[in-house]
């Protein structure tokens, strides 16, 4: 087979190389737990390609936090939260199991300042995302909305959260105006 543990040996040792380990230190060089070690160098190599990716993308999409605070807002129950890195998309993604971070199609139009992705929690777990929503900056248009799988559990009580969310955007646009 193609993983074999000499094969996930090698890759491992490539990559500590890479990353200015000393694989002549038994240490590094014979981990008790190769598998582990190995998977640990490859999210630390990923989590350092993505956040070179994204420097630029997140310096843009800064310049346009101010006017995303807006869509900051919560009842009782629930909070809107305004993304404001690309790498909370990508979780936000990984997390519900949809697109939002697949690519950088969102984070773009965060950066150009014509749509915000926000993240709908619920209060008792702010830490757990259950939906994500996609606004058209320029109308205040909801685009879309989705929780896990792209499904809409809850549907008809999140469309009553997300129009008391829209009329607080025309309160506030009123006020601006």
């Amino acid at each position: 087979p193609p993983n074999t543990i000499v094969q996930i040996w090698r890759d491992y040792l490539r990559m500590a190389r890479r990353e200015g380990m000393d694989t002549t230190d038994d240490i590094v060089r014979l981990p008790k737990d190769l598998k582990a070690r190995h998977d640990q160098l490859v999210e630390r190599i990923n989590a350092r390609r993505n956040e070179e990716k994204y420097d630029h993308l997140n310096a843009r999409i800064r310049e346009h936090l101010t006017e995303a605070k807006r869509y900051f807002w919560e009842d009782d129950t629930y909070m809107i939260i305004p993304a404001g890195r690309c790498e909370e998309l990508v979780e936000e993604g990984r997390t519900l199991h949809h697109c939002v971070g697949a690519n950088d199609i969102y984070m773009n139009a965060m950066a150009e300042g014509r749509r915000w992705i926000l993240f709908l929690r619920r209060k008792s777990e702010l830490d757990k995302p259950y939906y994500t929503i996609e606004i058209d900056m320029f109308t205040d248009e909801i685009r879309q909305y989705y929780s896990e799988y792209d499904r809409q559990p809850d549907k008809e009580e999140i469309r009553k959260v997300l129009d008391k969310f829209k009329q607080s955007l025309r309160k506030t646009r009123k006020r601006v105006a």
